[in-house]
């Protein structure tokens, strides 16, 4: 892509790459700058220059080409060949979602429909062979013939698996063959927003309200993390159910990119009816976001878009014209403090224009923000937080990958209960936020202090969605076999049968939390023979979880003699 602003740069060895404001590739070697590619050969980028603000970033330039494409070779002609993993975190359980040791056939059936389109690829259905769960999988084509394409494949994915939002459709896993990168994705049955305002034409103000909340709830959160999504539209938007009352989803990161306040991007990217002005010129912020949710706001209250034409170059010079009118019948029913949001999210001044936070906090949205803030959370709810953080780290790390692996369907209560304790409503609980919740039921600061470092396992700065609904896994369900078999053939798929300290290192990384991987299978490999069986797990499991032995007990078909492995983590 073009980039006419952007100043990111990532080291080669001895030579970086940019791109100047002209949008030429740039290279220095050893502090000198030149504009010749023959200084540069082409490498796996190193793991330091992808990394920021806790998230990996990806390359978005082809690193020793022209802005053209037409002369560039084949990438399979080029050595050191990348794959997914070069742009994903280091080894975590965020990580293990990236699948190098199975086929996704193995594991899979993929139907031959296709149930929707994205940027890049075809979606189609598929249900896993086991449980029949259904997912949504996109595979997008990696032998393509420039690193262009190819970075851009890798980038959507590398974005895409950071995510953890209840409004943004889950990332479950990936997988990579010798011609696509295939995206397992959480199944939303609802279709697309697109979908049902064609049924209905136009929403009621209140329904909208409720979408539209939603829907900057999910943007906020990206922004907060120094991601753009750059497509914005009705189509990037699905419901998870067909219930009227479904909550809605943002899908599609093919056009995502990571950005750095002040810094502004370039290149023109989205979908004509929806595109910021300035994204028409070339230079613009993470604020094109906010412009496409306005465009999606305006048509949703009134079933047109705000700036139409007879073609593309009649709609992009209505868009720079920007005369936003609210003229019909169709408007007389909506309120003045309606259009007046809708406005300032169509701001042709960047600068002017709402942030997601301000427009969460607009006085359109009152309503939505305060029966966010005023649901009261369970106090069962907040105790199965506190159990789950003197639970065995073994427990917490199963928890965990059965929790990141399978369905999102958390009771509405879970969800309820982190945007409530949420006040910021960027999509991570801080400190602060977690122990307004928890002060009354715990006074010690110190004890809620340690709660929140074991609770958080992804990253010591706030609790993310997943980390949540772990914490709060057996406030909904209960770890039994079924999900201890799950968990354990995560386990093998990670590095091969049978299951072994670079399994849990492959999965966890270094450590879950405070407590060390190899803690973890030391106690896990109760003959010490440097091998875990399922048995072992389910010893394990019985041993440090009463409710998990209480399932056990009520299922006939096991009769485990129990070894003493009651030493804690």
């Amino acid at each position: 892509m073009g980039n006419c602003c952007s100043t990111s740069v990532a080291r080669l060895d001895r030579v970086t790459t940019k791109l100047d404001l002209n949008g030429r590739v740039v290279y220095v070697k050893n502090g000198i700058t030149n504009l010749s590619r023959d200084v540069v050969d082409y490498c796996v980028p190193d793991i330091s220059d992808v990394f920021y603000t806790g998230l990996k970033r990806p390359i978005y330039e082809p690193l020793d080409s022209n802005p053209s494409e037409r002369h560039e070779a084949p990438i399979r002609n080029f050595e050191n060949y990348p794959s997914i993993t070069d742009y994903i975190l280091t080894k975590d359980l965020w990580r293990s979602r990236v699948v190098a040791n199975s086929t996704l056939s193995s594991r899979y059936c993929v139907s031959s429909t296709c149930i929707g389109f994205g940027i890049g690829g075809s979606v189609r259905h598929v249900l896993e062979k086991n449980t029949q769960h259904p997912y949504a999988l996109k595979s997008l084509r990696t032998h393509v013939s420039s690193r262009r394409k190819l970075t851009s494949v890798f980038n959507e994915v590398a974005i895409y698996t950071q995510l953890d939002h209840p409004h943004i459709a889950f990332l479950h896993e990936v997988y990579q063959d010798n011609d696509a990168c295939h995206i397992l994705m959480e199944y939303c049955r609802g279709n697309e927003l697109y979908d049902r305002l064609d049924n209905s034409k136009r929403f009621s103000e209140a329904y909208a309200r409720k979408v539209t909340f939603q829907m900057l709830l999910a943007i906020s959160y990206l922004h907060h993390h120094g991601i753009c999504h750059r497509d914005l539209k009705l189509e990037n938007w699905v419901f998870q159910s067909e219930d009227p009352d479904s909550m809605i989803k943002m899908i599609d990161f093919g056009f995502a990119r990571l950005f750095e306040e002040g810094v502004p991007m370039g290149g023109m990217h989205g979908t004509v009816y929806y595109v910021d002005p300035e994204v028409i010129d070339g230079c613009y912020s993470e604020k094109c976001d906010i412009w496409s949710t306005g465009v999606i706001v305006y048509m949703i209250l009134s079933g047109s878009p705000p700036f139409r034409g007879d073609s593309d170059k009649e709609i992009l010079w209505r868009i720079k014209r920007g005369n936003l009118k609210f003229q019909g019948t169709r408007w007389s029913s909506v309120s003045y403090v309606a259009k007046e949001f809708i406005a300032s999210l169509l701001n042709r001044n960047a600068s002017k224009r709402l942030t997601a936070q301000q427009a969460l906090n607009h006085k359109w949205l009152k309503q939505e923000m305060a029966a966010y803030n005023s649901y009261k959370i369970p106090k069962e709810l907040l105790e199965t937080i506190v159990a789950y953080s003197k639970k065995n780290a073994l427990i917490r790390a199963i928890t965990a990958l059965i929790v990141i692996n399978t369905d999102r369907s958390a009771p509405m209560e879970v969800y309820n209960s982190f945007m409530s304790m949420n006040i910021s409503k960027n999509g991570v609980v801080t400190f602060d936020e977690f122990k307004k919740a928890m002060s009354g039921l715990i006074s010690d600061t110190s004890e809620i202090s340690n709660i929140f470092t074991i609770v958080t396992f992804r990253c010591l700065t706030g609790i993310h969605y997943t980390e949540f609904v772990s914490a709060t896994y057996e406030y909904f369900s209960k770890l039994n076999i079924a999900a201890l078999a799950f968990a354990f053939k995560k386990l093998e798929v990670a590095m091969g049968p049978p299951v072994v300290l670079d399994s849990l290192l492959s999965i966890y990384g270094k450590s879950f939390g405070d407590v060390a991987t190899e803690t973890i299978f030391s106690q896990m490999d109760s003959n010490k023979d440097g091998i875990v069986s399922f048995q072992e797990v389910c010893f394990f499991s019985i041993n440090h979880n009463a409710q998990f032995c209480q399932s056990v007990l009520g299922e006939s078909q096991y009769t485990l003699s129990l070894p003493n492995t009651n030493t804690a983590v």
